[in-house]
Order: structure tokens, then sequence, then C-alpha cells
């Protein structure tokens, strides 16, 4: 399987005729397949993927290889907190290669960037190696009963809480050095390296400007200074995240959990001045690349920021 090259993509309209055969076809390998169940609409959602997965805070994913999708698995929105992994399927020759792995490793991935704290899944008791395979990567089973479609299976109910990031204010001296190391490593020798990092620059001094970290499993991972410039607005300052962790996820719930901590602030605007090969990825995140007023960045336009805001929906 190392050999063969697997393409993992979302699910498009055309996927829909081999989702179904191999939905079918995967139940059927493991003796959990019932014509009762279509009978009874369960399978519905593989008729609307559109509407109930991709446009509803969810996610499907399907595992290509040549022309042929070998594999399959599904995020479904339980409500803001909660999502359900969901149509995880892969033909027998294919299993116990990596494409399950894979598969719920994507889906986990899409999970933690939508924000959800935490993921339940059922399967039945038909499907053993299903359940040593949840249960080998962290879910943990919560209850059993009988489906109630006279199916003649046993449903097996499986959860696991999401790692997410967390966004806290710098109180110790342990957050403070980590504070301006990722200053200091990732934003100015990255992007400024003939210019010095000054970790006592009178703007961290001010009331109004608040340093915080990002903490990815008790490590910090990331910086940014939240500085309240008016009434109803936030500037975000020197923002990075440490170089092993760029280009993933950590970024984009990084920005998620600046946008939570100003709605709390009752602030209803953000504003920053983005290095140039940053504003693509603030403009996926809602920004517009024009003027603010009130720019009090004492560290002035020597770098060729460009400025760029976002109002915030409530």
């Amino acid at each position: 399987m190392a050999d063969l090259k697997i393409i993992y993509r979302t699910f498009k309209l055309e996927d829909s005729e081999q989702v179904w055969d191999l939905h079918v076809t995967a139940l059927k390998e493991t003796r959990a397949y019932v014509e009762c169940a279509t009978l009874n609409n369960l399978d519905k959602d593989l008729k609307d993927i559109e509407n109930v997965y991709l446009k509803n805070r969810g996610a499907f994913i399907v595992a290509i290889l040549g022309d042929e999708i070998i594999g399959m698995g599904a995020l479904k929105k339980i409500n803001n907190e909660i999502g359900e992994i969901k149509r995880m399927r892969v033909y027998k020759k294919f299993q116990g290669q990596g494409v399950e792995r894979q598969l719920l490793k994507i889906l986990e991935t899409e999970a933690i960037k939508l924000g959800y704290k935490k993921l339940i899944l059922d399967t039945s008791d038909k499907q053993e190696i299903a359940q040593k395979f949840y249960e080998k990567y962290g879910y943990k089973e919560t209850n059993r009963r009988k489906d109630e479609f006279g199916m003649g299976l046993e449903l097996i109910f499986y959860e696991k809480p999401l790692e997410r990031l967390l966004i806290k204010p710098v109180e110790t001296p342990k957050e403070r050095n980590a504070y301006h190391k990722i200053r200091k490593v990732d934003i100015f020798e990255e992007n400024h390296p003939n210019v010095e990092y000054d970790d006592d620059h009178p703007d961290e001094k001010i009331p109004q400007n608040h340093p915080h970290v990002f903490i990815f499993k008790e490590e910090v991972i990331g910086a940014v200074r939240l500085d309240k410039l008016g009434e109803n607005i936030i500037g975000i300052r020197m923002f990075g995240i440490r170089g092993k962790y760029q280009k993933k996820w950590f970024g984009t719930q990084a920005v998620k959990l600046i946008e939570e901590y100003a709605r709390e602030k009752g602030c209803t605007k953000l504003v920053l001045n983005a290095n140039k090969n940053s504003v693509i990825f603030y403009e996926k995140k809602g920004f517009i690349k024009d003027f603010w007023e009130g720019d009090s960045n004492s560290y002035g336009e020597k770098y060729n920021h460009i400025n760029l805001w976002k109002n915030l929906k409530y």
C-alpha cells in the first residue's frame, strides 16, 4: 500500500454511485448490512451528502486509488460542541493498510478546525474490527443497545474528547519567556532578520495591550498581543505560531479563538497589520485588505505591512 498513491479529497456529486456501492459492499463484507436499513431510510443521508454534511458544518471524505473510491468517512454536526463520525467504509481488500487511519485523522482534524469539543460514533457487535480500530485510537465505549428497527444488531456507542487549542493571558515567567521567544524566532528572525527584537518594547507595558499565548497539550505553541484600540476594536499584534506547528490547523483555530475573545469583550471589529506573505491566510478568514483608522503600531511602516480588518458577527 505504501507504493500506491491514494488521494484523499472532499466528496463530489459525481462520486455518488461509487459511494453507495462502497457503503453496501463494505457492510455486506462485515455481515452488518440489512435491507430494512434502506427501507427505514437509515441511509438517506447518502442521497443528500452535500446538504447533510458539507453545508452543515461537517465533512465527507473519499479515498481514491486510480479511478476507484476505496474508502470514505464523514463528520456530521450534532450540536455546536459535538460532531459524529459516520459512514466509515473501506473495501475489505484495502483494510488494515492505513486507509482507515488516514480517513479518521482527516475527519478528526476537520472536527478540531470546526471547533467541536467531542466526537461520538456507533458501530455494531458484528463489526469487531471496527470496534478494535476505534478503541485503538482513543474512543471509549459509553453504551450498548439493540437496534430499534429489528435488524438483529447490537449497537455500540463510543465517544472521544478532542485536544483543543487554548488561548490564555500571559501570567507566569515560563509563559512570558515562551511568548517572547515565539515572537523573536518565528516572527522577527523569520520575517525581519535585520531587526533586533525588543522584549522590553514600550508597547508591551501599555495597560490596554494584553499579551496572550496559545497552548496545545500543555505546550505553548503560539503568541499574540491583543490591544484594545477603542471601545469596540481589538488590534491583533504580532501573531505567530511556532515553526513546527505552522501550515496545519493551528493558525485557523487560533484566529477563531481571537474572535471569541473579542466577542466576549463586546468588540465588533478586529484590525491588524499583516506581513505580505500572510495576507491570503487572513483573507480566507474573512478579513478585508483596506486601511483602518487608529493604527498606533509603533514598530512603524518600515516593515511594509498591509492593513486588514474584519467586522465580527454575533
